[in-house]
């Protein structure tokens, strides 16, 4: 390499930190792939493996993956979570466990018999599956980041100077620190009164992180005055967002009617701000909340339902509400919750939890055993208002 070459090379590497996390950068970028069903590659100790997502796939995608990527032969990885729900018992819940698919095998009607495997509740013919490496596990957890199914189709390990270059490569490691990575990047990029129903002052304070992701913090009120001694413990609500629930009033959960309760609550109490998270579906997204409700309109409840799909009951991440709540100041709350989960993910983010207050909506018909879940199965803390003897 020249002296010119090498001067290149070393401004190239310098720029790039310059314009990023090169971590983050080189994960959003996997997960474009990832999200328009592209074939990426990880990287290892171990070598290069292949990977593609196996939901929306045709029969067609499915062959020429195998035939120009894997020899003709890959692995069908799923997570450990979907394994224990086909009662399967060979991995824990945090490791993927993996199956031998070839070209031969799935034929036509593979991309069917692929998302059996990954979905329906009771698959035909259920293969051998054992425990996969680090790398599988990483591909299933690119799946989720993406809001893909997490299932995918993974190559054997190839020798680095197999690597296709046509494929944009991404390490393992990368992988699992990018959750954790990505969460502390959230800054506030722009701040605008508005008046909302009920005659509720707010602010709404939009905060953006490194790869243009979207979380809002509702300011009620001036917390930021209110509060500002540090002597009271700030009113805070997080809320995921429920698009079938905060926009279109549906009755299946109970989501938009705690969103209006917490914020009239936090008029009520002179001020305090709201953590509107980009998590629909408890961190599943909007298509597999839909592949969920599909399998609860089968009789399944939403933890059994979310398992079976293979994702963890709740799925949700509050490391970047403990970092927008730094931000702004807030880092002494009274949390109004009836999630365990939320209290402890938010005490593990650095922000001290010195009360809590019930946020308990009116039961209907239609989420009733919504609710009854997730007090009985996820510990949510619902008898406070009396809503289990009402259930």
């Amino acid at each position: 390499m020249t002296k010119t070459q090498t001067m290149l090379q070393t401004h190239a590497v310098d720029t790039a930190a310059t314009f990023g996390d090169p971590l983050i950068t080189a994960v959003h970028r996997a997960l474009g792939e990832m999200q328009g069903l592209r074939p990426l590659a990880l990287s290892d100790k171990s070598g290069v493996r292949f990977v593609l997502a196996i939901d929306d796939l045709d029969d067609a995608q499915i062959a020429s993956f195998l035939d120009g990527y894997c020899q003709g032969t890959a692995f069908l990885a799923l997570s450990g979570v979907r394994a224990l729900a086909m009662g399967l018992g060979t991995s824990s819940d945090n490791r993927a466990v993996i199956t031998p698919i070839s070209a031969k095998d799935p034929g036509e009607g593979a991309h069917a018999r692929l998302m059996e495997l990954a979905t329906a509740t009771h698959p035909r013919d259920v293969p051998v599956f054992a425990p996969a490496d680090e790398a599988a596990t990483a591909a299933v957890e690119l799946a989720k980041l993406a809001l893909r199914l997490p299932a995918c189709l993974i190559s054997s390990p190839v020798n680095q100077n197999d690597e296709n270059d046509t494929v944009l490569t991404v390490k393992t490691r990368d992988v699992e620190a990018f959750r954790a990575r990505l969460a502390a990047t959230y800054n506030q990029v722009s701040q605008a009164r508005v008046p909302i129903a009920d005659g509720i002052e707010t602010r709404f304070a939009i905060f953006r992180n490194a790869i243009g992701g979207i979380a809002t913090a509702i300011l009620v009120g001036e917390p930021e005055t209110a509060y500002a001694s540090g002597e009271m413990p700030v009113p805070v609500r997080v809320h995921s967002s429920c698009a079938t629930g905060d926009i279109f009033g549906s009755r299946r959960c109970d989501c938009g009617e705690q969103l209006q309760l917490a914020l009239r609550r936090l008029r009520d109490l002179g001020g305090g701000c709201l953590i509107y998270l980009d998590q629909e579906g408890r961190g599943l997204g909007l298509a597999n909340k839909m592949h969920a409700y599909t399998l609860q309109d089968r009789g399944l409840d939403t933890v059994d339902a979310n398992k079976m799909l293979g994702f963890h009951d709740d799925e949700r991440d509050y490391h970047a509400a403990g970092f927008m709540l730094k931000r702004l100041g807030f880092e002494r709350v009274t949390l109004l919750t009836n999630n365990p989960t939320k209290l402890h993910g938010l005490a593990t983010a650095g922000i001290e939890i010195v009360d809590r207050m019930p946020v308990v909506a009116p039961a209907n018909a239609d989420n009733l055993r919504y609710l009854t879940t997730k007090a009985k199965r996820s510990g949510h803390l619902l008898n406070d208002a009396g809503l289990l003897e009402s259930l």
